[in-house]
């Protein structure tokens, strides 16, 4: 059955009651996007296994946030954003930084992503329309 949210802790964390298992599927389906699987090889095949040794630093960095610093962040039991949490920690001014830092973040993936998906295309019209 669909609940609705009714309030903002009910749309942005689950009113804290989503299966680990869920926030787990879902933070890796999140992580595993253009960077790792066209990102990678690309890179690998350019320059050879050092970007495989990079990436696979990036996932370690990845398990160490979650190990050490996520269980610290249930003391901010009213905070639903990173930047709230900033905010908490350090003042309204830091708060907006975060928030401007993580539209243009996203900005960025957008763009990366909208780059890959621009190179799939013309690859596989320039292969199907002229047989390259």
């Amino acid at each position: 059955m669909i609940k609705r949210a009714k309030s903002i802790e009910d749309f942005a964390v689950g009113s804290r009651q989503i299966p680990s298992s869920i926030v787990f599927a879902s933070l890796a389906a999140n992580a595993i996007g253009p960077g790792y699987s066209m990102g990678l090889a690309n890179k690998a095949a350019a320059d050879g296994y050092i970007w495989f040794v990079i990436f696979l630093a990036f996932s370690l960095q990845t398990l160490l946030v979650g190990y050490f610093v996520a269980p610290r962040l249930r003391a901010f039991s009213n905070a639903y954003t990173i930047g709230d949490i900033m905010g908490y920690r350090y003042g309204k001014l830091v708060k907006y930084i975060s928030g401007l830092l993580s539209i243009l973040l996203c900005a960025g993936f957008v763009g990366a992503i909208a780059n890959a998906s621009g190179n799939i295309i013309n690859t596989v019209l320039e292969y199907h329309l002229f047989g390259v």
